[in-house]
């Protein structure tokens, strides 16, 4: 049992009119917090923690009782108190608890304890189909069908019954250790038949799995699901969803307006006629899509039997004896058998315990020993681990992946999770280390080699990076991401060569140098006969050849010597000075940067780099001060996004700071927002601003923000999580160029 992420339909605020006391109703109300070992409603008993989301938090626990394990959804206190949702809560168990099928997780229970509301229902080991996906990427298409078959009849079973799902996504479906699937959150669903259930205007559903006619808050039916479901096989084929954009709201116009690419053009892998199936699930059109799960289930089985028979996923089968077999046999045979059987155990048993304990004495690895439970323990704290980090619960995180190391110290995937949480920490020594352990474990996996470039590349350490980048090409897989990390060493290398002095000009040096040294020796020869005025005086020398060797009546050596002397002199002191001069402008910028007088750093360095365009420091400078400057006019305009979204003005800021090319774009998406909500409010926590060249920036932003339902007055959080900008400078401003987002996987409390 996973987590789940907030509804929009869950309304945390209620109506005072209704709730006179609330307030004194939340105060009275429990801690909202069980720690392992508690017995909660004197029956079940806490074992962890498995996650949270916009309607509570789950555990698994103990159901004393029937000594039997289950999950527990405890619901918030702040919806606990609001009859409304109770009595919304308890008419969606009943009607859930009507689903009894091996594919859809049970619900079992809904009650209250001490003013705290709470769900029991079926709890499954395994893993969530999203973190199955993030682990191994895109599924064959015989897995992706095995699944959604499973998925297909679980959803036929509850359509039988008038009731749809309206949120299925992959972190609602579970796979077990045997491979088979359950769809949970079946409590949140509506009864199609039941008049006064549908509130007018609500909206249910994750964005990226959203129907058009869930977008729109329009009646939605058993063909809704059947779209979440062409979404689910898009992205289990593709390894990415049909739609994303920079906020829900984006997403959900894609939903309703644009066509999706065709998964083949992702994978060329998928058979032509998954490629139609997904792509008709996906129609916007509901009367164009599979009118029933049992027609889509039909198309998927017909499809199978096309794949070729390696390629297909056989559901397990229990192991069984054959009647006839057994009967064949005699019982002398069959206790000679047995005895066989238990003289090779028994043999067995005592060979393994030799080389266990030899192998402790000479360092063997432990995975040669493992047994079936520890693989277990391993395995599940690797999930659990996964489902901490997916919801940034990183210290949770850390701890169980620590665990499979005391079982498995060599595990790889458990290591690389570990230096990705020291890093997104901070700590940037402890991350180092742990991926150099990788490396060590296996030099041949290259995503360690990678991320030490990166980290290196942000402490400054160019060098050092440029190594990790090399190593990384060496091993990794020409793909896309290869491209990518090529051009990144070329950028590099080219930064530091632009940093030394270049070797072309200290070579042209030389020559002048032994020039100089020449010209004095030449002229001491001449000036040797002891005259001011030589050239009188000596005759001319003919040679054996009938050359001449004539001095000059006027003689310019002579004359020019001492003239030369003085330059030379007069140069090198003059070198000196402006050196001097140099170091000094030098260090007088680097001050005022310090200072965080950037425009006068940069100034300084400009008269450096007029007398020695060459200066490495004044180069330095001259680029961070540029970049320090465009990062305050780039902070400002955040913090007017921020003013203009709470102000009603966002359209005006949009029109004012993005390029004509994308402003229509990012206008639709200002629109919806404003016709939705009232009274937006925008916290921003964080910016950070990454420049990719002199005229191009990538600007991280993290933020929170909320705003009041137009439809039914509640307070709705639109966004929590990292909203990015890119950037292009254009004459002397910058403008935004383009926007993604990164949503928070925990929810919003």
């Amino acid at each position: 049992m996973s987590g789940e992420k907030k509804r929009n339909s869950d309304k945390s605020d209620h109506d005072s009119r209704d709730f006179p006391d609330s307030q004194t109703a939340t105060l009275e109300t429990p801690v909202y917090e069980l720690r392992r070992g508690v017995k909660f409603a004197n029956r079940y008993e806490v074992i962890e923690e498995l996650g949270r989301g916009g309607m509570g938090k789950v555990y698994r626990v103990e159901d004393i009782k029937i000594k039997e394990e289950v999950a527990l959804k405890l619901l918030k206190p702040e919806i606990s108190i609001d009859r409304k949702n109770i009595e919304r809560f308890s008419n969606e168990i009943k009607l859930a608890r009507r689903i009894s099928h091996r594919n859809v997780c049970r619900m079992y229970h809904f009650g209250d304890e001490k003013g705290l509301y709470y769900i029991i229902m079926e709890y499954v080991l395994g893993e969530d189909l999203k973190s199955t996906m993030k682990r191994v990427g895109p599924l064959s298409a015989g897995k992706a069908i095995f699944i959604a078959k499973q998925i297909c009849e679980g959803l036929s079973e509850a359509h039988g019954i008038g009731i749809i799902h309206r949120d299925l996504k992959p972190q609602n479906i579970m796979i077990d250790k045997e491979g088979n699937v359950r769809i949970m959150d079946f409590g949140v669903a509506r009864f199609v038949r039941s008049k006064g259930i549908t509130d007018v205007g609500t909206v249910i559903g994750t964005p990226e799995y959203m129907s058009p006619e869930q977008a729109s808050a329009k009646d939605v039916d058993r063909r809704s699901d059947i779209y979440s479901l062409g979404v689910i096989l898009y992205e289990m084929v593709t390894g990415t969803t049909p739609f994303s954009g920079e906020t829900a709201l984006s997403v959900a116009i894609k939903h309703k307006t644009e066509q999706p690419k065709e998964p083949k053009e992702l994978n060329d892998q998928i058979p032509d006629e998954l490629n139609r199936l997904i792509i008709k699930c996906l129609e916007k059109d509901k009367q164009r899509r599979y009118q029933s799960v049992s027609e889509l289930l039909d198309e998927l089985k017909n499809i199978e039997k096309g794949i070729p028979t390696t390629e297909r996923v056989m559901p397990k089968s229990r192991p069984f004896t054959s009647k006839e077999i057994t009967v064949k046999f005699s019982v002398k045979k069959v206790l000679a058998v047995v005895s066989i059987v238990l003289i090779v155990c028994l043999l067995g048993l005592a060979v393994w315990k030799i080389s266990v304990s030899k192998g402790a004495g000479k360092g063997v690895p432990p995975d040669t020993v493992m047994s079936e439970e520890t693989s277990s323990v391993k395995e599940d704290s690797f999930a659990s681990g996964v489902k901490f980090f997916n919801e940034n619960e990183f210290e949770q995180a850390l701890i169980q992946f620590r665990k499979v190391l005391d079982e498995e110290p060599n595990d790889l995937e458990a290591r690389i999770k570990i230096a990705e949480i020291l890093e997104i920490e901070g700590k940037t020594d402890e991350a180092v280390s742990e991926y150099n352990k990788v490396i060590e474990t296996n030099p041949l996996d290259p995503r360690p080699y990678e991320s030490l470039a990166v980290l290196f590349e942000q402490r400054n350490d160019f060098e050092e990076a440029c190594s990790y980048y090399g190593k990384y090409l060496e091993i990794a897989p020409k793909d896309e991401k290869y491209s990518r990390v090529q051009e990144r060493l070329k950028e590099l290398k080219a930064g530091m060569r632009a940093d030394q002095p270049g070797e072309k000009s200290m070579e042209a040096a030389v020559p002048e140098a032994g020039k100089t040294k020449e010209m004095p020796e030449k002229e001491i020869i001449i000036s040797e006969t002891g005259s001011k005025k030589p050239a009188k005086t000596i005759p001319d020398e003919k040679t054996q050849e009938g050359e001449t060797k004539k001095v000059d009546s006027k003689p310019k050596e002579e004359v020019k010597k001492p003239v030369i002397k003085r330059d030379l002199e007069s140069k090198a002191e003059a070198e000196k000075k402006q050196k001097a001069r140099i170091e000094e402008m030098v260090n007088k910028g680097i001050k005022e940067f310090e200072k965080e007088n950037f425009e006068k750093s940069l100034e300084a360095m400009a008269e450096v780099l007029e007398s020695d365009p060459e200066n490495p420091k004044a180069q330095e400078y001259t680029l961070l001060s540029k970049q320090k400057i465009e990062e305050s006019y780039i902070k400002t305009l955040v913090n007017e996004y921020s003013d203009s979204l709470q102000n009603n003005k966002l359209i005006s800021f949009y029109k004012r700071n993005c390029t004509p090319e994308f402003f229509p774009e990012i206008r639709e998406d200002a629109e919806w927002i404003i016709r939705t909500y009232d009274e937006l409010k925008c916290l921003i926590s964080d910016i950070s601003i990454r420049f990719e060249a002199e005229t191009k920036a990538e600007v991280s932003i993290s933020l929170v923000i909320t705003g009041t339902s137009k439809w039914d007055g509640s307070k709705q959080a639109l966004f929590e999580g990292i909203y990015k900008w890119n950037m292009i400078k254009q004459d002397k401003g910058w403008k935004i160029s383009g926007v993604s987002s990164q949503s928070s996987s925990r929810p919003i409390e």
